[in-house]
């Protein structure tokens, strides 16, 4: 069973770092459930207005999730987004582990290691460096804000997320 299937218990103490890692559990639980058997109509599924179809959604989530990896390991993230041309299959496998390594990187940072971290970019070549906060607002929230278009674009291609997953409960329940 992948550790995202479930959401893990709550730590015991209540402090940012905690609070970043389990936005991140809920992100990845959401994740494993909303990618769960796509089917390649799925995939296609665009609402249209030249929008992104599901799968250039997943990929751009990707590289959000790239993003704050990087930004939580010192590195570099390069603008304009490129294009990764993986398989669903990869895809979803990549940013699964990711979401996984932003957990751990959390989990290793004090709250007190957040006043030195900086996001780091560079945008057409040019360098630029931001404070940690723009990550929060910036990249990870928008991890949370695709993850809903995943849900609307499955639901309105005609295959809606399992409804025993249940988010606020962190678990897939058995539905009577």
């Amino acid at each position: 069973m992948h550790h995202f299937q479930e959401i893990t218990q709550a730590p015991n103490t209540f402090n940012g770092t905690n609070s970043l890692v389990r936005i991140i559990d809920g992100a990845g639980f959401r994740y494993y459930w909303a990618t769960e058997n796509l089917s390649e109509e799925d995939l296609q599924f665009s609402p249209g207005n030249e929008g992104r179809n599901l799968l250039q959604t997943l990929a751009h989530l990707d590289y959000m999730a790239s993003f704050v990896c990087n930004t939580l390991e010192g590195k570099v993230t390069s603008f304009p987004e490129q294009e990764n041309g993986l398989s669903f299959e990869k895809l979803r496998k990549t940013t699964l582990h990711k979401l996984d390594r932003i957990k751990n990187l959390l989990s290793q940072c004090s709250d007190e290691d957040f006043q030195s971290k900086k996001i780091k970019c560079s945008v057409q070549g040019n360098a630029m460096e931001f404070d940690i906060w723009n990550m929060i607002h910036g990249p990870l929230v928008d991890i949370i804000y695709h993850l809903g278009q995943v849900v609307s674009f499955r639901r309105s291609s005609g295959n809606p997320i399992d409804p025993g997953v249940q988010p606020f409960m962190g678990k897939r329940m058995e539905i009577a």
